[in-house]
């Protein structure tokens, strides 16, 4: 399997878990990058799409997407603009609307990722099968109402993890079994 892994609003490739899981990963045989996303403290739209098709190049059954935080909306985009379905995606704290950003510049740069349209009748079309990761105490992402849209529109299996914050390092995850079982079982 050729495995992509999204980082977050603000990451990189060495925060939280993705470092953990990439080990596993690769321990199984699988080719898994995990990039550096373009300007990553201010994440637009356009440029993270054509940095994903880009980097994945040609989409197919050996092709898994993993995505956290505004990385799972920039994998909703680009699975909105191909034309031959990935395997899997699999979704990290995971969103369609936010809730607690601090300052105007985040709701700023967070606006155009919430208010411009994804066809989710394409993206469910081409994402595969559906898994989806939240947590019951995220400070940003709203449980009910994002878990709902998931579970309608994408067909998702979604997951709610117990107290795990934003399930980022950020919130003391750098182990991430669950999702290493979830590509165990797609295999």
């Amino acid at each position: 399997m050729r495995i992509f892994i999204i980082h977050g609003w603000g990451g990189n490739p060495e925060e939280g878990w993705f470092p953990s899981l990439k080990e596993k990963l690769v321990a199984l045989g699988h080719e898994v990058m995990i990039p550096n996303m373009p300007n990553t403290d201010v994440p637009i739209i356009e440029p993270w799409v054509s940095y994903i098709s880009k980097l994945v190049g040609e989409p197919d059954e050996n092709t898994i997407l993993i995505g956290h935080s505004i990385g799972t909306q920039a994998i909703m985009r680009y699975l909105d603009t191909i034309k031959k379905p990935v395997k899997a995606t699999i979704l990290v704290a995971g969103w369609f609307k936010l809730k607690n950003l601090e300052s105007e510049d985040e709701w700023k740069i967070a606006k155009p990722w919430l208010e411009t349209t994804i066809n989710l009748d394409r993206v469910k079309q081409n994402a595969g099968k559906v898994f989806v990761f939240l947590s019951d105490d995220d400070p940003w992402v709203p449980l009910e109402e994002n878990k709902e849209i998931f579970e309608k529109q994408l067909n998702a299996k979604v997951k709610v993890e117990i107290g795990k914050g934003h399930l980022s390092g950020e919130h003391g995850i750098f182990e991430f079994p669950q999702l290493v079982d979830t590509i165990k079982n797609l295999l």
